[in-house]
């Protein structure tokens, strides 16, 4: 069972990959870890709780009224936000700011005055916030924060939440070292006079990393003149390049079991030391791992602040470290007063509305004061909508975690043998290597191709993996090879160890179809290598071809693979950020990605270590964004935004499973430094640009507004539009915008095409997505807008919409027919689709009271109801929401009765949905058989005796009949557009009623709905015209009257002999019923046939019997004692105010014998000439069903055939489901696209009504020759008939043979799998005699359309052997012209299908 759901992000940002560089660390958790606290402070009802005030914050006051009175009134002073003074930045020293920052002292003085009296005690203030946040920091009890809440100056009280936390290789990934070396136009710059805050578990300051003693002569500068925050402490070691340190940790009173120390801002964590070593470290040269190595941070001459905020307590226990919330806005506001440039914060948890989260709203503040803030995007992948909180928000730039180009590893090279061309050297991760050349061989040919049998040991050493999974074990069939093994299940090493045991003497590991793609550097058991799957796909190719394969592992070294770089790590949060939060559904999360792979840095040792997270990614960003303010000093945020997203490559990026990664994953990709640097526009978004974009209905913002360098759409119906306003950076210049990337069928307009910029001016631009036919279905369409200019590179604005996850039609008429793109990355080697419905919805509304034990939704009573629906196997969508009622919060629950007893519960439950409001949503897809219940609770109420509280819900089931039905092609590629048609029949809804179906996509028969189920909404949009409308004997019909309106079209065929007719009309309840009247008229066949293939409507004429409804009946109108031959008419009328959802039957009983009809081809005579028509026939057997072939084009004019089969009843009147029928390439599949009648009046005369895709017709038909015999040695033989290759599949023809002509039409299958049919006939010499025939491919209109000359072109061949009057052979010759593709050159055995014609 499919279930559309919403993954939650995890709370770790890291994890740690510690290399023992000089001393050996055994392990390192990826969080801080505490500290047991003495007995006496025990104060279990005490907390820490940030207390939000009233008054702006400094980064954010505009001068406007305060909550102090003055001594005239309202009291102002000068406003100090950026946006309001004009400055670039925040000045906190300024005046305004210094007088400002005085009365809220005074406020903050005068609250914690009013708490105390308010409490009678004395209040302990652990943190004041004046700069981004405007608040405090109280030790208070749950009771004591409920009335410090009511306090008038107080906006919020929310309790202190503890965070989780969150280079040698990975800046000249970047580019950085094109900048450090000077671009032209530009000195050399490595963040000189840029101060960089990395919040997180302090510094060691101990660390090489941080010292302001350089190799190259260098002399750093503080920016401040003094060290800020503990640097005047003699233990504090701080420096011209630490020109800071803070430690905000302080006990706290909510956990007196653990001790969370204070370091005075040491690290003893080593996460806060690495991360900003990578960020600004110093550049240094270490030995490490038996190789030189240069590391540097990314702007290794930036000045750095850290501002510790996460603790390890003791005793150390996963439940004892984080990082402080009210430590964190310390932090956060400190460094705004500092006038920081960068902060970088790898540190996240849980996601919440940045505008409502203190967090979030202090790095709004601190980026309105001009600061660059980079985030974690979270390590809760692969799992998508995991970036967590605050990466989030729109003014941080989430970064993901994706590899870097360098390895550790070896090469794979010297090869020999085989067949094929031997591979390039081949370069992989490893610390072993070393191997003479030896003979290689791929474990596959040994029986074994993941090296492994049984369960995995999975040890990550050589010595933890004991030979368990050894498939070879008591075996040694290798004798020193190279043996390659795919990689999966077991791991990585144990697959070294068990072919070492088997006596291999290399090892080669080698990504596949399915496994993971990143390359791992271990210590594996002997010299190996460990291969890229694309790599590793041309090893496996060339060891299969050929003998005498030999190669030779290099020594391990530092190599350089773009292969290996930009491929994204498992654990890296992606987006899309609306399942993260749902009000965040049109933001694009993460912004950027930058190496996080085993990242070598700085710890809180003097040595060392990789660690791996988006920990390691997000100061990356960070030192970017310094490394370019060193360049320019003027730029702000925005600009530094824009440059580095602007910019960035999905080039390389890859998945898990090394797909080219989404803009989902990704977002615009990794920076580069070098091409930023010399940008030529940004997009500039101000602080009230962020405040007015919150999507919360009070605020009514929205995202798709704000002029940031993406833009997302997530429910982009069939076009949606974007604006942006681009403004100059480089003194004007011509411009030009250019849409790449886009999946084919996606149409992007961007308004206008060119522009010009004058220096420092500013342009709004358009783009409009139209995905209407890029074949997508409730995914994400995503590409680039590529804006040129000449003294700029290329710069990308990043687009993203999503697809609907349904179908939507809107229509007016009962049965119709509608065309979709879709495009799945699977093939669909035998596509099938599946549909069921269109149904309503079930509506049920119940006096609900609150439920009294509303913990307990399964104990029954008067707050609960539940509602049952039993599903067969095959189930296509059980949907069930509550819409807005009385109730505040209203709980839904969905399950099955697996135990059968009748009763919901628990136990049960696969779907619960409990937000707390009133509007809830279950649905499942594909589900299994069974009894299904869904439970309504009314969780709280607002109406003492009870809120109406309504269930909408619908279960869609496979059709069995008329309704809802999908065609496509037969056979689809990977990735390919192909076009879906859906079609309605019989369809009674009214006036804005929306009708539910499905349909199910799958690969193959075997596999329905292994693709997708596709919810649809039928939409009535009005009741149009009547048209055309046959009825069929014995069949039910449905269709919507208009109040006081009438349908004239619906019509039945009548034959001679005919004993009675019997028509009867009901509507949807007894008052529609009553409502409803039918006339029934007649009119002969000619009358009725003016307008080929549409009847003429009836009104107007002579009224034969008619009826009314009454006593909540419908009418019924009877013809007896013998019915008239020719096309009888019931008129329906609705003679109620309101329109009427109306089912029809018609019955017909047959008096006289039936008519035998003539066998074979026959064409219309109500229309001549339209080179169309059916082959009619049955076999010799009389328990043989009578078949047709019908043969006609589409809409587009080809050919194409469909086939209907019904038992032979005797009568007059045959009627049918109508067939469309695909091909796999050997196997047929039919699907039922509508209905036919044959209504037959003579043996060569008949009336044809049909229904195909919703759309009905009618002609008159005859046969089209005569059937006489061609002579063979003297003797008349009856070739004509229905001849087959003896198994169904791949087609068969209608064969036509007489004395003067001989004809085929051919059925068979385009490369699609597409029913097209070809006419076998020499359009010059018809000779009967002639054994090979030209094929001819017509081009014509279709049943219902227009009338268009018909044409055709020879496209090839038939040659046919007739070795007796039912078997024989044929071969086929022939290529498809185009637009159709496919060609056939095959001989087949065939034999005749039908019965026997006697010659005439």
């Amino acid at each position: 069972m499919k279930r559309r759901s919403t993954h939650r992000p995890h709370a770790v940002m890291c994890r740690f990959y510690v290399a023992a560089l000089a001393l050996a660390f055994a392990s390192m958790l990826c969080v801080p870890t505490a500290w047991s606290k003495s007995a006496q402070d025990e104060t279990a009802d005490i907390r820490r709780y940030i207390v939000q005030l009233q008054d702006p914050q400094l980064a954010a006051y505009d001068g406007g009224e305060l909550s102090e009175a003055g001594p005239r009134g309202p009291l102002r002073l000068a406003a100090t936000a950026p946006e309001s003074t004009g400055e670039k930045r925040l000045n906190a020293r300024s005046p305004a700011s210094r007088a400002y920052l005085a009365y809220l002292e005074e406020r903050h003085a005068a609250l914690t005055e009013q708490v105390q009296s308010l409490l009678g005690r004395t209040i302990d203030v652990s943190h004041q916030y004046r700069v981004a946040t405007n608040g405090l920091a109280l030790h208070l009890s749950p009771a004591e924060a409920k009335r410090v809440r009511t306090l008038p100056q107080v906006v919020s009280v929310e309790p202190d939440r503890v965070y989780q936390l969150q280079t040698y290789a990975g800046p000249l990934w970047l580019g950085a070292d094109a900048v450090w070396e000077g671009m032209p136009g530009y000195p050399e710059a490595r963040g000189e006079n840029v101060v960089v805050a990395v919040i997180d578990t302090g510094i060691n300051w101990d660390h090489p990393s941080f010292s302001d003693q350089t190799s190259d002569g260098y002399i750093y500068s503080n920016p401040f003149g003094d060290g800020l925050g503990l640097c005047s402490d003699p233990e504090v070691l701080c420096n011209e390049k630490l020109v800071g340190v803070y430690d905000f940790v302080e006990d706290d009173p909510s956990t007196p079991e653990y001790e969370e120390e204070n370091t005075k801002g040491k690290d003893n964590n080593g996460h806060g030391s690495h991360t900003a070593s990578i960020a600004v470290g110093e550049t240094l040269q270490r030995v490490i791992d038996g190789a030189t190595r240069t590391l540097s941070g990314v702007a290794p001459r930036a000045n750095v602040v850290s501002y510790r905020v996460c603790y390890m307590g003791e005793p150390q226990t996963e439940d004892s470290e984080g990082c402080q919330g009210s430590a964190i806005l310390s932090a956060i506001d400190r460094a705004v007063l500092d006038g920081v440039d960068v902060i970088n914060y790898s540190i996240g948890g849980d996601p919440r509305s940045p505008w409502d989260n203190s967090i979030d709203r202090a790095f709004l503040n601190a980026r309105g004061a001009g600061i660059f803030v980079a985030s974690s995007a979270g390590n809760g992948g692969p799992a998508e909508g995991t970036v967590s909180s605050p990466a989030l928000a729109p003014w941080i730039v989430a970064v993901g975690n994706a590899t870097h180009n360098r390895i550790t590893g070896t090469s794979l090279s010297n090869f020999s043998g085989g067949s094929l061309p031997a591979p390039e050297t081949l370069t992989g991760a490893s610390l072993v290597g070393g191997s003479n050349k030896l003979p290689i061989v791929h474990a596959r040919d040994y029986g074994f191709p993941l090296c492994g049998t049984g369960p995995a040991e999975l040890g990550a050493t050589c010595s933890t993996n004991t030979g368990a999974s050894n498939p070879w074990a008591g075996e040694r069939p290798f004798n020193g090879e190279i043996v390659v093994c795919d990689r999966g299940t077991y791991g990585r090493v144990e697959k070294g160890k068990n072919v070492l045991l088997a006596g291999a003497g290399g090892f080669v590991l080698a990504n596949a179809d399915g496994s993971f793609q990143d390359l791992v550097a271990d210590s594996h058991c002997l010299p190996a290598t460990h291969l890229g799957r694309e790599d590793g796909d041309r090893l496996r190719e060339w060891l299969a071809s050929g003998i005498g394969h030999g190669a030779q592992i290099s020594e391990v070294s530092e190599l350089e693979s773009d292969a290996a770089a930009d491929q994204l790590v498992d654990s890296s949060s992606r987006g899309p950020a609306g399942d993260s939060l749902s009000e965040l559904a049109n933001l694009l999360k993460p912004n950027l990605i930058a190496p996080g792979y085993r990242i070598l840095g700085a710890y809180f040792t003097d040595n060392f270590a990789y660690l791996t997270g988006t920990s390691m990614s997000s100061p990356h960003v960070a030192g970017a964004a310094a490394l370019l303010k060193s360049v320019h000093a003027d730029w702000t945020a925005s600009e530094l935004v824009s440059a580095l997203e602007m910019t960035a490559t999905q080039e390389l990026a890859k998945d898990d499973f090394g797909e080219p990664a989404t803009t989902e994953q990704v977002g615009a990709g990794r920076p580069r430094i070098d091409e930023a640097v010399n940008v030529g526009l940004y997009l500039d978004v101000t602080w009230l640009d962020f405040m007015s974009s919150n999507p919360d209905p009070s605020v009514g913002g929205d995202l798709r507004r704000l002029n940031l360098p993406s833009m997302a759409d997530a429910e982009c119906k069939s076009a949606c539009t974007f604006q942006r306003t681009v403004t100059d950076l480089m003194g004007g210049g011509s411009w030009e915008a250019v849409p790449e990337g886009f999946p084919a069928g996606t149409v992007v307009t961007v308004t206008p095409e060119r522009f010009d910029l004058a220096s420092g001016a500013s342009r709004d631009i358009e783009i409009e997505v139209d995905i209407a036919n890029s074949g997508v279905i409730g995914r994400w369409v995503s590409g680039k807008v590529r804006l040129s200019a000449v003294g700029s590179p290329d710069q990308y604005l990043t687009v993203s919409v999503q697809a609907p996850e349904e179908l939507a039609i809107s229509d007016d008429r009962d049965q119709g027919w509608a065309e979709y793109m879709l495009r799945y990355d699977d093939a669909m080697p035998d596509a099938t689709f599946t549909t069921g419905g269109l149904t309503s919805e079930d509506s049920r509304t119940e006096t609900l009271v609150e439920d009294p034990t509303r913990d307990d939704p399964y104990d029954g009573g008067d707050g609960v109801f539940t509602s049952w629906y039993e599903l067969d196997a095959g189930a296509l969508w059980l949907y069930a929401e509550t819409p807005a009622s009385t109730a505040e919060d209203v709980d839904l629950f969905v399950g099955r009765d697996d135990n059968g007893n009748g009763v919901a519960e628990a136990s049960e439950e696969l779907c619960s949905s409990t937000t707390p409001e009133d509007l809830e949503r279950c649905e499942f897809y594909d589900l299994a058989p069974g009894d299904y219940w869904i439970l309504v609770q009314n969780w709280a109420g607002t109406v003492v005796s009870g809120d109406n509280v309504t269930l909408l819900s619908a279960a869609v089931e496979v059709n069995t009949g008329t309704g809802l039905a999908a065609s496509g092609p037969g056979i689809i590629g990977a990735d390919e557009p192909f076009s879906l048609r859906l079609s309605w029949e019989n369809v009674p809804a009214l006036p804005g009623q929306t009708w539910l179906g499905a349909v199910g996509v799958g690969s193959s028969r075997d596999t329905p709905n292994d693709l997708d189920v596709i919810p649809v909404r039928f939409t009535r949009s009005g009741i149009a015209p009547a048209m055309t409308f046959p009825l069929w004997d014995g069949n039910d019909h449905a269709l919507a009257l208009a109040a006081g309106g009438m349908h004239d079209r619906l019509f039945i065929d009548i034959p001679a002999g005919t004993e009675s007719l019997t028509i009867q009309a009901a509507g949807a309840d007894a008052a529609q019923s009553d409502n409803l009247r039918i006339d029934l008229v007649r009119l002969d066949f000619e009358a009725a046939l003016v307008d080929p293939p549409f009847t003429v409507p009836a009104d107007g004429q002579p009224v034969v019997v008619s009826a009314r409804g009454n006593g909540g009946a419908g009418p019924v109108v009877s013809v007896t004692g013998g019915v008239d031959p020719g096309r009888w008419y019931p008129i329906v009328r609705n003679e109620g105010g309101a329109a009427a959802a109306v089912t029809l039957r018609a019955d017909v009983e047959q008096g006289s014998a039936a008519v035998e009809p003539h066998p074979g081809l026959w064409e219309p005579s109500s229309r001549r000439n339209i080179s169309q028509g059916f082959e009619f026939n049955w076999a010799d057997d009389d328990a043989s069903p009578h078949f047709m072939v019908w043969y006609t084009y589409d809409e587009s004019g080809q050919p194409v055939w469909f086939f209907a089969s019904a038992e032979r009843n005797g009568r007059n009147i045959w009627t049918a489901d109508l067939l469309r029928v695909t091909n796999d390439g050997a196997e047929q599949q039919l699907q039922r696209v509508g209905g036919v009648s044959l209504t037959l009046l003579a043996t060569d005369d008949a009336m044809f009504t049909y229904t195909l895709y919703g759309e009905s017709g009618t002609e008159r038909m005859m046969k089209q020759s005569l059937l006489t015999c061609p002579e063979v040695n003297g003797e008349p033989t009856s070739y004509t008939g229905h001849w087959f290759r003896g198994a169904p599949g791949l087609g068969g023809a209608t064969v036509l043979m007489n004395e003067s002509v001989q004809a085929q039409a051919h059925y068979l299958f385009d490369a699609a799998g597409m029913p097209r049919w070809l006419f076998a006939q020499d359009p010059e010499v018809n000779d009967p005699d002639a054994p090979t025939i030209p094929f001819l491919q017509f081009q014509g209109f279709c049943a219902v359309c227009d009338y268009v000359q018909p044409s055709f072109r020879i496209v090839g061949a038939v040659e046919r052997s007739f070795t007796s009057e039912s078997e024989g052979s044929w071969t086929l010759d022939f290529e498809f012209d185009p637009p159709l593709t496919g060609s056939v050159q095959r001989t087949d055995s065939i034999q005749k299908l039908s019965h026997r014609i006697d010659c005439e």
